[in-house]
């Protein structure tokens, strides 16, 4: 597993017998190729051992035919040195000997096999011609042809053109002999570089020489790549994508620097952090792994989406990074996280569910998106509305979410009693979900709402006390509960009677409600004026709540109604005519005025007369009174 949370690691230049081990064992589980799987076995890997074989080989080779050009070379009295050897060379070279003949001679001259190399270059022969040369001298694997040159002073560059040319050596057998010769990383990457082997080629034989990454990274800058060039490099030797982020790490690139360089080798967070996952590495630890590389909290979600993580998963890690979480919302929506898997992963993250429905709203869901992904992630109805509400959420909110979701007008209305809403919010919320206001009415009756709570409910819809009124009656409440809770909320007496009778009720039904009210008789009668009663209609009214023909009377007069007026609204009341005199003689009209009311009303000639006998009015009276009243 990942030793520590990043990929800060040290130097190779500072790198201990102790610190060894402990690198080793940070990248040995991802499988980094520092030293081979066999090694890590402690065993002898299988190319090692073969180069060693051919280096013994050629050992013997080379030690056999040098001691017969020593053995000819004894016989002469001096052998044959460098400067020989080129002016030798040189003069081969205008007469155009081949290479062949001219090592040939060397060899048997006792000049060794680096001094004929210098000789032949300097000469101007082609590294391709030279390397001919090589096998004349029984140099015929690349390990023990670049030990023999590198002990004889040929330069690496030459070294490495004259063998890949005469041995057709790869850049793998370069590596391994290079490291057999004993050659540090920048002289090997000089060597392969000044033999114009490609970057990908260096990083490969680097390898071949069991490099540490780091130092193939920190070589390679060293010797002038660039960082793209470098990072390209080691994805050619077939270096993984955290390795590689290790190596450059390592040779000193760090934030955008280091990011640019793996994105211009075309290696991105999300290889990495595949490579991790495919380790068994916890989403958490890859997670700040790549920040601790430079990768910003977007790219690191996107990179364990590409590793496999769930959204769960993906918000876990990110969390641990400190993240705001409704970054980290918005981020995964973006990702096309769906609310309720978003919901799911902060709850699952230990978050308070009124927190995780706060955070999806900030970051942009609706209350209505955030009732659903609750609910996605397992969360009960009434608790959801109490989150939303604890949350900031108004009942409108509210109810609208839940009426989204099929809900009807009563089970909303009971899920957000629960959630402590008032009558007057639930009452806006299940009106601004598209109920109608019977809808409503039903919905807070079915909760248990009271009169009142409804008259206050309704009137917070905007509705005015006549509206509230015709709605409450065709919810089957009856006039005196209208117009007892009208009054309570408010609304004048005198004002009462208009707003029953634009509800629809008739002038008796109004008096009865205002009676039940406790209302007093003038004031109603007063009331059903204003409310543009006729007198008949008045007289009706005040009749069905029980007053009597003087009662109706002398509150008719104080309206300022006349004598006709006053009698009909006595008679509307089924009063008898010679009640309705007496009630008009009571309220202060006399025989005449009495005689005259009676016959506007409609009464006949014997009719008042009798009533106004009734009365109590003198006989002798009576006929000037009907004869005043019109009666012939």
């Amino acid at each position: 597993m990942l030793q520590g949370t990043h990929f800060g690691i040290m130097r190779p230049g500072a790198l201990k017998t102790g610190a060894w081990a402990a690198l080793l064992l940070l990248l040995c589980p991802i499988n980094l190729a520092l030293a081979g799987e066999d090694e890590a076995r402690g065993e002898e890997p299988a190319e090692t051992e073969s180069a060693d074989k051919e280096s013994k080989a050629e050992s013997k080779t080379e030690t056999k035919t040098e001691s017969k050009a020593e053995s000819k070379a004894e016989s002469k009295a001096e052998p044959l040195d460098l400067d020989g050897a080129i002016e030798r060379a040189e003069k081969g070279k205008r007469r155009r000997r081949s290479v062949t003949t001219l090592a040939e001679g060397f060899h048997r001259d006792g000049l060794g096999a680096a001094d004929a190399v210098k000789a032949l270059e300097q000469a101007g022969y082609g590294h391709d011609k030279i390397g001919k040369a090589l096998t004349i001298y029984g140099l015929t694997g690349a390990t023990a042809a670049v030990t023999r040159l590198n002990e004889g002073g040929v330069e690496g560059a030459t070294i490495a053109a004259v063998v890949r040319a005469g041995l057709g050596a790869s850049p793998d057998d370069m590596g391994r002999a290079f490291a057999t010769a004993g050659l540090q990383p920048d002289a090997i990457v000089e060597a392969l570089k000044g033999a114009n082997f490609e970057s990908g080629e260096v990083a490969t034989a680097m390898k071949a020489a069991e490099l540490d990454p780091r130092e193939i990274a920190t070589a390679l800058r060293g010797s002038g790549y660039s960082d793209g060039a470098t990072a390209r490099a080691l994805k050619a030797a077939g270096i993984s994508p955290a390795v590689i982020t290790v190596g450059l790490q390592a040779s000193g690139l760090e934030g955008d620097a280091l990011i640019g360089a793996l994105k211009k080798a075309k290696i991105f967070a999300g290889d990495i952090a595949k490579e991790f996952s495919g380790k068994g590495e916890s989403y958490s630890r890859i997670a700040q792994a790549l920040k601790s590389t430079g990768f910003g909290a977007p790219v690191v979600a996107r990179a364990l989406k590409y590793a496999g993580a769930n959204p769960g998963q993906r918000m876990a890690a990110l969390r641990e990074l400190e993240v705001p979480p409704v970054k980290i919302v918005a981020i995964l929506r973006k990702q096309k996280a769906s609310d309720a898997d978003i919901g799911k992963g902060l709850l699952a993250g230990k978050m308070k569910r009124q927190e995780v429905a706060k955070v999806l709203h900030e970051s942009g869901s609706s209350w209505a998106d955030v009732a659903a992904a609750l609910a996605g992630a397992g969360v009960k109805k009434d608790l959801i509305a109490q989150d939303l509400k604890s949350s900031g959420a108004s009942a409108e909110d509210t109810a609208s979410a839940f009426s989204k979701s099929g809900m009807s007008g009563a089970e909303a209305a009971k899920v957000l009693k629960r959630a402590k809403y008032d009558s007057p919010a639930i009452a806006r919320g299940l009106k601004s979900s598209g109920r109608s206001n019977a809808e409503v009415i039903a919905a807070l009756k079915s909760v248990g709402a009271k009169p009142r709570d409804q008259v206050q409910s309704l009137k917070k819809l905007g509705m005015n006390n006549a509206e509230v009124a015709r709605e409450l009656k065709s919810s089957g409440y009856d006039e005196s509960v209208i117009a007892k809770e009208l009054r309570a909320a408010g609304l004048a007496d005198d004002k009462l009677a208009a707003v029953l009778a634009k509800a629809g009720f008739e002038a008796p039904v109004i008096a009865r409600a205002m009676r039940a009210a406790k209302v007093a008789r003038p004031q109603i009668a007063a009331a059903l004026k204003q409310a543009k009663v006729e007198p008949d209609g008045i007289g009706a009214a005040l009749g069905s709540i029980g007053a009597s023909a003087k009662e109706i009377a002398a509150s008719m007069k104080e309206l300022g109604y006349d004598r006709s007026y006053v009698a009909r609204a006595v008679l509307a009341a089924g009063k008898k005519p010679p009640d309705v005199a007496r009630a008009l003689k009571s309220a202060g009209f006399g025989i005449n005025d009495v005689a005259l009311g009676l016959r506007l009303a409609k009464l006949d000639k014997a009719t008042v007369g009798k009533a106004l006998g009734g009365a109590g009015f003198s006989k002798k009276e009576i006929p000037a009174a009907l004869g005043y009243a019109g009666f012939k």
